[in-house]
C-alpha cells in the first residue's frame, strides 16, 4: 500500500510547492490544459510506434510472464498498476516536464540544454534497469518533452508515460 500512498503524498507535495510556494499557474506555467484532440492522437500514434519498435529491436520489456500477477492478491495488483501506471507517471511528469522544465526556463537555461539535462536526470533515477533501458529512457525523456512543447499541454506526456508504463508492467 505504501507503493501507492507515498507517490500520492509526493503528488500533493509537488502540487503544493508548484502552486502555493512558487506561485506557478497550473494552466499557464505547468501547461495543464486540454490538448488539441488531433495532437494527442498523433502523439499517441508516434509513441506506440516508438514503444513497439524499440521493444522489437531491444526486447526491453522482456517476456510476457503473467505468473507473478497470478501469485499475488488482486488488491496488490490493483495497487501496483495504480502506482506504476497512474500515480508514478503523474508525479514524474509534473516534476520533470512541469515544475523543473519551467524553473530552468525561468532561470534562463536554453530549452535544448534543459531538455538534455532533465532527460539525463530522469533516466538516471531509473538506475534499477539495465544501461540499454536507461539509454532508452533518456531518449523517451527527450520525446516526452518534445510532445509537451509541440502540444503545449502537460497532459500529452502524462498520457504517453502512462501508456509506456502500462505496456512495460504487463
Amino acid at each position: 500500500m505504501s507503493k501507492l500512498l507515498i507517490p500520492l503524498l509526493g503528488l500533493g507535495v509537488i502540487w503544493y510547492i508548484s502552486t502555493v510556494r512558487l506561485k506557478l499557474s497550473a494552466r499557464d506555467d505547468l501547461q495543464l490544459v486540454k490538448p488539441a484532440g488531433l495532437r494527442l492522437v498523433g502523439w499517441i500514434g508516434i509513441w506506440l510506434v516508438w514503444m513497439m519498435g524499440t521493444d522489437w529491436l531491444m526486447n526491453w520489456r522482456g517476456t510476457w510472464d503473467f505468473s507473478p500477477w497470478a501469485r499475488q492478491p488482486l488488491w496488490l495488483s490493483i495497487v501496483r498498476v495504480l502506482s506504476v501506471c497512474l500515480v508514478g507517471p503523474l508525479l514524474e511528469e509534473l516534476v520533470f516536464r512541469g515544475l523543473l522544465f519551467v524553473k530552468l526556463g525561468h532561470w534562463g537555461l536554453p530549452k535544448g540544454l534543459s531538455i538534455i539535462l532533465l532527460s539525463a536526470i530522469w533516466a538516471v533515477i531509473h538506475l534499477d534497469y539495465e544501461w540499454s533501458v536507461i539509454s532508452l529512457l533518456f531518449l523517451n525523456g527527450i520525446i516526452l518533452t518534445l510532445s509537451l512543447l509541440q502540444s503545449r499541454s502537460l497532459y500529452v506526456p502524462i498520457v504517453l508515460h502512462i501508456l509506456w508504463n502500462l505496456y512495460a508492467i504487463w
